[in-house]
C-alpha cells in the first residue's frame, strides 16, 4: 500500500520533554509591531517562563486562556457548571490543603500522597506547596477568580453565549451563583497582594 508501519505513540515523559523545550522558546520568538510588543504573546510569553521556572507546571491553563479568548463567557451554562467548575474547585480543594483561602474546607491530614500538606521538605501550610508560597497564592487567586467568572456567567449569562436548553435543569441557582462569584472575587481582592506573578488578576477581578 506504500504506507509505512504506524509511529509509537509518544510517552508522557517525551511528550512532557517536548512541551518543555518549546516553552523555552517561546519568549524569544515574540514579534513587535512599531517597536511595540503584541499583548497576547507578551502574556503568553510570560506564562511559558512561568511554566519553566514552577518545574514544567501550570495551574489551570486551559481556563486561563479560554477566559482571555471570551470561552467562559461563551460557553453554555451546563458547561460551566458541569464541566469547567468542577475543574476550578478541584484545584481548589488541593490548595486547601496547604492554606486558607479557598473556600473550601481544610482537610488535616490528607489522605492522597499529592495532597500532603508537608511534602516538600517537611514544610507546611503554603510554604509547603509546589514551589512554595509564592506559587501558592498565586494559584490561589487563578483558582478563586476562575471560580468567580464561572459563577458569574452560570449567574449572568452572556447575551452572546451558546443556549443549552436541553441541560438547564441542573445548573446552580442563578442567585446562588452570583453570591458565590462575589466571595470569589472578594477572595481575590483579600489575598491579590501576596500575588508575585500574576497581578493582572486583581485587576479583571
Amino acid at each position: 500500500s506504500g504506507t509505512g508501519p504506524t509511529p509509537k505513540p509518544k510517552t508522557k515523559e517525551a511528550r512532557m520533554k517536548e512541551a518543555s523545550n518549546l516553552m523555552k522558546r517561546v519568549p524569544n520568538i515574540r514579534q513587535k509591531i512599531a517597536g511595540k510588543s503584541i499583548p497576547l504573546e507578551k502574556f503568553v510569553a510570560r506564562k511559558a517562563r512561568k511554566y519553566t521556572s514552577q518545574a514544567n507546571r501550570l495551574l489551570l491553563p486551559a481556563l486561563e486562556i479560554a477566559y482571555i479568548f471570551y470561552a467562559i463567557a461563551h460557553a453554555p451554562r451546563s458547561v460551566l457548571s458541569a464541566k469547567m467548575l468542577p475543574l476550578v474547585r478541584g484545584a481548589l480543594q488541593k490548595l486547601s490543603l496547604y492554606g486558607p483561602g479557598t473556600g473550601c474546607a481544610q482537610q488535616e491530614e490528607p489522605k492522597t500522597p499529592l495532597g500532603k500538606g508537608k511534602e516538600k521538605g517537611g514544610k507546611s501550610g503554603p510554604e509547603g506547596y509546589e514551589g512554595g508560597k509564592g506559587e501558592y497564592w498565586d494559584d490561589l487567586c487563578l483558582a478563586r477568580f476562575l471560580e468567580g467568572v464561572c459563577l458569574r456567567f452560570i449567574a449572568y449569562p452572556d447575551p452572546d453565549a451558546t443556549p443549552d436548553p436541553s441541560s438547564e435543569t441542573d445548573i446552580i441557582p442563578s442567585t446562588e451563583a452570583a453570591q458565590g462569584a462575589v466571595e470569589a472575587f472578594k477572595a481575590v481582592f483579600e489575598y491579590g497582594p501576596k500575588i508575585e506573578l500574576d497581578h493582572y488578576i486583581v485587576y479583571h477581578a
